[in-house]
């Protein structure tokens, strides 16, 4: 955005957005965009002066960029080859999107904070929430140095000097008011949270910005096998491995952390939060996934991942297609009638009549393999997705 747009920007969020109100700002950051700085220009500058159209402007200036590239010529930026690579593939209209604009510009972390500021706005941290633990997100030299400093700013620079992510998520709310760290741990023992993967397909390692990382196993085997029996909230997980531990003589170390119990939890995308299990499923919502699903998945393989709308969850639960087909199959029994009651367990002969539906020019093969990931989602998910509230 140029700068008198992002002064506009600025001037909304003062004017809609109400105390303790929050809003979601993404972009790209310096210094990892260090290295495309050169690139976005030659890209912009050689791609209108060969098309008129923006998509074919960005288009043909990056085959100039890949020629280069490919030629090695010293042109193109080592700090630059990640993000290419991210960019390639990529439909010409993102690229025009992303490059073929004159206030192209990434920014510091602190300088957004600083202009936002002007509309009352803190930032409190990031939706990723792994990323807001800085010793998981700092090599052990960066961490020891944002020791030395009380200002957290300066821990959001050495995140982006030292891990070279070139897009930053950031949170902001209008007037923070900082709980104390007693109260912010009553809040969080209430929240409920449910298993959003087969229980043998979890895993306790999981890769950071600072490198790959492992959950304590006395700690966090005891919360997946509860959770793989039942949706329950932060304080019931911690009181149990805290027991667990105790029973056995060992130190419960972080079982008095419910903010890292969460994170762990949800930041690796094993657990999601339930916002309310008595919220059902019913035909509005149905209908809505339906349409999604037609959307989203148009000209893509029922191998990509695509999201549905699940009420219990307060938003939406990620899974492959495949999986998102079969339970719109099974909701294709849902009515004003029947919202929350079991449904029937669908039988071979009925995911074989899913597998005809899916892909009506498909061979005998390419159904039998369908039918078998028909089988292999509800072996593995139904009891999942049941107590997530995403009814099969």
């Amino acid at each position: 955005m140029a700068p008198e747009v992002r002064a506009g920007v600025v001037r909304l969020l003062a004017d809609k957005l109400r105390p303790g109100g929050m809003c979601h700002v993404s972009y790209n950051v310096l210094p990892a965009w260090r290295g495309m700085l050169g690139v976005q220009r030659l890209v912009r500058e050689a791609g209108s002066r060969k098309a008129a159209r923006a998509d074919r402007q960005a288009a043909l200036g990056f085959e100039i960029v890949e020629r280069l590239r490919a030629g090695r010529s010293g042109a193109i930026d080592p700090a630059a080859m990640r993000i290419l690579d991210e960019c390639a593939g990529k439909p010409a209209a993102y690229l025009a999107h992303e490059f073929m604009n004159e206030a192209w510009s990434p920014c510091f972390h602190q300088d957004v904070a600083t202009a936002l500021r002007g509309a009352k706005l803190d930032y409190i941290g990031s939706p990723q929430l792994i990323e807001n633990f800085p010793a998981l997100a700092l090599d052990e030299t960066a961490l020891a140095i944002a020791a030395e400093f009380d200002d957290p700013a300066m821990v959001e620079l050495l995140k982006d000097v030292t891990g070279a992510q070139p897009l930053r998520h950031d949170v902001f709310v209008r007037g923070a008011v900082r709980l104390s760290a007693a109260a912010q741990a009553r809040a969080l023992r209430d929240v409920r949270l449910g298993l959003a993967v087969p229980h043998g397909r979890h895993s306790l390692g999981f890769d950071t910005p600072a490198g790959r990382a492992s959950m304590s196993a006395a700690l966090y085997e005891p919360v997946f096998a509860m959770l793989a029996a039942r949706n329950a909230t932060v304080g019931a997980l911690l009181d149990t491995t805290r027991g667990e531990a105790e029973a056995r003589g060992d130190e419960a170390r972080g079982a008095d952390n419910p903010a890292e119990l969460v994170a762990m939890l949800v930041g690796t995308g094993q657990v999601v939060v339930v916002a309310d299990e008595a919220a059902l499923m019913d035909p509005i919502c149905v209908r809505l996934n339906a349409a999604m699903f037609a959307s989203v998945m148009e000209g893509r393989r029922l191998t990509d991942p695509v999201t549905l709308a699940v009420p219990a969850l307060g938003g939406g639960l990620g899974l492959p297609g495949l999986a998102a087909f079969a339970v719109l199959r099974q909701h294709d029994w849902l009515s004003e009638a029947t919202v929350g009651q079991a449904l029937p367990p669908p039988t071979r002969e009925v995911f074989a009549a899913w597998a005809e539906l899916a892909v009506p020019e498909g061979d005998a093969a390419l159904h039998d393999a369908l039918i078998g990931g028909f089988e292999t989602v509800f072996a593995e998910r139904a009891g999942v997705f049941n107590r997530l509230g995403l009814p099969c």
